[in-house]
Parts: C-alpha cells; sequence; structure tokens
C-alpha cells in the first residue's frame, strides 16, 4: 500500500473542502471498503478524508412506507433491525403470493435463464422483468408479436418519484500471461472507439446499450427508431442510475451465487416455509458471508 494523509472532517463543509483543495483525496466513511482496494492496489488516494462521524447512521420509516437507511449504517444494524426484516418478509410475500395464487407457471422454479423469455413469447405470462431487452429482440423479426409489446423502466417510489437502476458495466480482460497482448490491446484500441462501439451495438439491435450519452442522444437508432430502445435507454443511461452492489463489498457477489432470496422465496413457495422465517434464514447465511469480508477502517 502506498504511504497516504489521513484527517478527520469536522463537519461536511470542511470535508468538501478538503477534498476540493487535493485531488487525489478521497472520503472514508461507513459502508466503503476503501481501505481494502487500496491493499489491492486498485486505488491510490494521497489522502483519506473520515467523514464517518459525519454520516446519518438511522433507519428511519418514511411516510410514503419506505425507508431512509443512513449513509452511516452498518450491515449488522440494517441485518437486525426489526423494520428491515419486516419489509425484507413483506418482499417475499408480495413476490410469492402469485405463484401460490397460480398467476405464475408452476415450472418457474425450474427455470432457466432463458425461460422466462420463453414462457413470454408462449403468452403463459403477461410480464418479464429482464436486464436487457433480450426478450424483445429475440422476436424481432416477427414485427406483429414484437410491436404488440410493451416494454417499459422501473416503478415509481413510493415517494412516487422515479426508482434508480442499478447498472451493470462490461468490461474487457487480457488475462495475465496471454501470448497475444499487443494484438488484443489493438482490438480493444479499435472497439472502444465510441462510433465502433455504437455500430457494434446496433448489430445487435441495441439488446446492450452503449454508455455514450452523447451518441445515444444524437443516434436516432436509440431513442427515435424503436420505443423498446427508447425505453431501454431511458432506464439504463439517461435516468438516475447506481452501481450493482458488488461494487462496494464482494460479498453480495457470494450472496447473488447462492441465490439466498431465491431460495427464500422458493422455501415459500414450495416448502410452505413462512416468509418471516424464510427471510431469517437467508438473512442469516448472509451474515455469515459478509462477516468474511470485513470493511476496513483508515
Amino acid at each position: 500500500m502506498k504511504p497516504f494523509g489521513y484527517v478527520v472532517a469536522p463537519d461536511p463543509a470542511a470535508a468538501v473542502a478538503m477534498v476540493t483543495m487535493r485531488p487525489s483525496a478521497a472520503f472514508l466513511g461507513g459502508g466503503t471498503n476503501l481501505v481494502d482496494l487500496m491493499k489491492l492496489g486498485v486505488v491510490a488516494p494521497g489522502m483519506l478524508v473520515d467523514v464517518t462521524g459525519l454520516l446519518p447512521d438511522r433507519i428511519e420509516r418514511q411516510p410514503g412506507g419506505g425507508l431512509r437507511i443512513g449513509a452511516g449504517v452498518r450491515n449488522s444494524d440494517l441485518a437486525a433491525d426489526p423494520q428491515v426484516r419486516a419489509a425484507a418478509a413483506k418482499a417475499i410475500e408480495r413476490l410469492t403470493t402469485p405463484f401460490k395464487k397460480g398467476y405464475v407457471p408452476p415450472g418457474v422454479v425450474n427455470w432457466n435463464d432463458a425461460d422466462d423469455n420463453n414462457a413470454f413469447h408462449a403468452k403463459l405470462m403477461v410480464m418479464d422483468i429482464d436486464g436487457t431487452i433480450s426478450t424483445e429482440v429475440a422476436i424481432y423479426d416477427k414485427k406483429e408479436d414484437y410491436d404488440a409489446i410493451e416494454t417499459r423502466g422501473l416503478p415509481l417510489g413510493n415517494d412516487g418519484k422515479p426508482l434508480t437502476a442499478q447498472i451493470i458495466t462490461d468490461g474487457a480482460v487480457i488475462p495475465k500471461g496471454a501470448k497475444n497482448v499487443a494484438p488484443a490491446k489493438e482490438l480493444l484500441t479499435y472497439w472502444i472507439q465510441p462510433k465502433v462501439l455504437n455500430e457494434w451495438l446496433k448489430g445487435g439491435l441495441g439488446r446492450f446499450m452503449l454508455p455514450i450519452p452523447e451518441l445515444v442522444q444524437s443516434d436516432p437508432f436509440w431513442l427515435k427508431d424503436d420505443p423498446h430502445r427508447k425505453a431501454y435507454a431511458e432506464l439504463t443511461l439517461l435516468g438516475p442510475q447506481m452501481p450493482i452492489y458488488e461494487v462496494y463489498n464482494p460479498a453480495i457477489a457470494q450472496v447473488n451465487s447462492e441465490h439466498l432470496f431465491s431460495v427464500a422465496m422458493f422455501d415459500v413457495m414450495n416448502n410452505g416455509m413462512a416468509s418471516e422465517q424464510a427471510v431469517d434464514k437467508a438473512f442469516k447465511r448472509a451474515e455469515e458471508i459478509f462477516a468474511k469480508y470485513p470493511i476496513q477502517q483508515a
């Protein structure tokens, strides 16, 4: 780890001033694994400005029914909070009730990655939630069916405002020890040119979004020629966004690889488990996983 300075900010204004005056500075607060990334050499700030004491650390219920979670709330406190557990149980109950009442195909518990698309095309269900527009472009050549689909972004939150979309950004990697590093770099240098990348993604009918707002807004392909692509672009590129949770802590990658909350829904749907019990089981395993990735403080 490279040497760095450390200072505790006395107030928000001072914290902003410290980072503004020193471009290499970074904020350090609760809920971040910045020091872990520094140890790995991924980032190397010249100064850490600790704002832990300035961050709100309360969990508050909102009038619309949601929860406001302060940036300083720790994962362990969040998992133990009865409001959070009750909200998670309610979410599991709402997600599993359509299955239990027969509104979802019974084979859904055994579906693979493509089966939701197939079931939608076979009209076994009227709505499919997907991370891309793969459901739509799969039947691009069947114009009548393609045009009959309506693509929408996320619903509004309890406060009536747009929800923030979690965005995954794909990237290319040249493996360490690769034999053809020079031509690989040359190819990637060509591919990442904005115009080249735009044409490449257009060749895939826009299934994956071009991460360049200026080109998306100037090229009719994305916002004018097709309503599915327009809705997709507005959600993933032009609306409120945030990175996926794996960016903040690698523990969530293992949580997702073990499908903890999908298993919780399966326990409710197939095993007759109460939603509260299913959530307790999922949270317990998640806590075990997160314990292996402790948040380091300076």
